[in-house]
């Protein structure tokens, strides 16, 4: 039993019912979206009941199967970071869930998805921008935050287009954005508290819609 046991970080995403006391969850592991069989969760007094939460960070007990067609079973679960219990953050959680389940056979970072959870009930614009990044990285499309993404020059730089893959200089473009937002940009990726200190909700609006547009566009 001992050598087909293992542990890992997951995220739950869903969790559904089986037979009078057990369940089927859903996670996504670092090496894409699996299930396990969860034995005793619908009970009251189920300790990993407690410690599935939906979009929490958990830290997974998992006994694999001994049949290649069989899913794994899960032993412990221990929450490592779970998503605020709020109103206000419903249409984030329905976003970020959305977009997640998506994510197969792709390597999220787990410690920015942990840095997302714990600064979304402060900070949820600025916060869902942190972990959009991320996720546009997962899908292979995260932008040149360093030059133009055209000849790579790093002065006159006076756009930013995530279609295009990032900045733009004037030589190839006539689109003179904000500087404030070119800034915002160039924060998100390099320093996280900078960007959350220096630059307000609405560029963080309009900076999550863009990126809303280009991961619905590929997925």
């Amino acid at each position: 039993m001992k050598d087909r046991e293992f542990e890992t970080l997951g995220i739950i995403l869903e969790i559904k019912n089986h037979n009078d006391n057990d369940g089927i969850l859903k996670i996504l592991i670092n090496d894409g979206i699996r299930f396990l069989y969860a034995k005793g969760i619908q009970k009251s007094q189920s300790k990993n009941k407690l410690n599935t939460p939906l979009l929490g960070l958990v830290n997974l007990e998992i006994i694999k199967s001994k049949f290649i067609n069989k899913i794994s079973t899960l032993k412990r679960a221990k929450v490592i970071s779970v998503f605020p219990m709020n109103p206000m953050l419903q249409n984030i959680y329905n976003l970020v869930l959305y977009f997640l389940n998506y994510i197969n056979n792709k390597n999220l970072d787990f410690n920015k998805y942990r840095i997302f959870l714990e600064s979304v009930e402060r900070n949820p614009n600025q916060s869902l921008s942190y972990l959009l990044l991320e996720i546009l990285r997962v899908f292979g499309m995260k932008p040149n935050f360093e030059s133009c993404v055209e000849c790579k020059n790093k002065t006159n730089i006076i756009d930013f287009e995530f279609y295009k893959g990032g900045y733009l200089c004037k030589e190839h473009s006539n689109n003179y954005k904000n500087s404030d937002y070119l800034r915002a940009l160039y924060w998100l990726e390099h320093d996280f508290s900078i960007f959350i200190k220096d630059f307000d909700e609405n560029i963080s609006i309009k900076i999550n819609a863009e990126m809303i547009e280009i991961l619905k566009s590929i997925i």
